[in-house]
């Protein structure tokens, strides 16, 4: 019964023209995945807060995409784990939980997870790093207040078991593909945050980050790479880090692209 009511729910939903007139009926945004990590994302930590930036993709075509800085919120403690050395030099890992906080960071392409500061000194950790369970999706926060058609239990029974699914044999079945995208991130959160970095940070970046071990995705990751310091010396309001995200999410939109295709043919 569940799955055929779930059935029934996505061919309504396809029914939707994708970025049909929503803003009348305010729509809760875009349901987001959240894609797993193959090793954990060091947390950058400045005035007491410690990012992370995570890639992910929408599930729901005919939402909205989130603003920047939309409050999303786990649907389960475990979806993200931080593991970190406390200073005598233990390893620990913890369900992240009510720890972190999350919100969109550029429109459905990738999102922010955020652990005060205190929170990791309570664990007694000097360094971090956060990592992505299977199957992860994020709802936006605190729907019922803020939206007239929040997303109902339909809704999310719907994205667990089988708007995720999909989403995963699609986007994160395309190794390559989703490796680069992975990788690419991984040299975005390696770079200031806030700041331009050094020529020695630029040239520096793929050998002390990626090093030499093979990774699906690699050459598409090292294109980017390359593309983004070709660019670098011209200097301007945007960083290694502006171009790697921009290249970062140009690889992860394609291939949102190809799972709105599929979910519109109902592949």
């Amino acid at each position: 019964m569940r799955r055929l009511l779930l059935l029934s729910a996505l061919a309504l939903t396809s029914l939707l023209p994708f970025g049909s007139a929503e803003s009348a009926l305010n729509r809760a945004p875009q349901l987001l995945a959240v894609l797993t990590t193959p090793v954990a994302v060091p947390l950058q930590c400045r005035y007491g807060q410690c990012h992370a930036e995570l890639t992910s993709f929408c599930l729901e075509p005919e939402r909205r995409a989130p603003a920047r800085g939309t409050r999303y919120e786990a649907r389960n403690a475990d979806d993200f784990v931080l593991t970190g050395m406390t200073a005598d030099g233990q390893t620990i890992s913890v369900p992240a939980g009510e720890m972190v906080a999350i919100t969109s960071l550029r429109g459905h392409s990738a999102i922010q997870v955020t652990v005060r500061g205190a929170a990791l000194r309570q664990l007694g950790l000097v360094s971090a790093a956060v990592s992505v369970a299977p199957d992860v999706f994020v709802a936006v926060a605190d729907e019922a207040g803020q939206f007239s058609l929040p997303h109902t239990a339909i809704d999310l029974a719907l994205a667990e078991d089988v708007l995720r699914p999909l989403g995963r044999r699609i986007v994160e079945g395309d190794t390559e593909a989703a490796g680069a995208a992975l990788l690419t991130a991984r040299l975005v959160n390696a770079l200031p945050l806030a700041e331009r970095e050094s020529a020695s940070e630029r040239n520096g970046l793929w050998d002390i980050t990626l090093g030499t071990a093979a990774q699906a995705g690699r050459t598409g990751a090292r294109q980017a790479y390359d593309t983004c310091l070709a660019k670098a010396p011209d200097g301007g309001r945007f960083t290694m880090r502006d171009c790697l995200a921009a290249r970062h999410d140009q690889m992860i939109g394609d291939l949102n692209k190809t799972y709105w295709d599929a979910l519109q043919s109902g592949s």
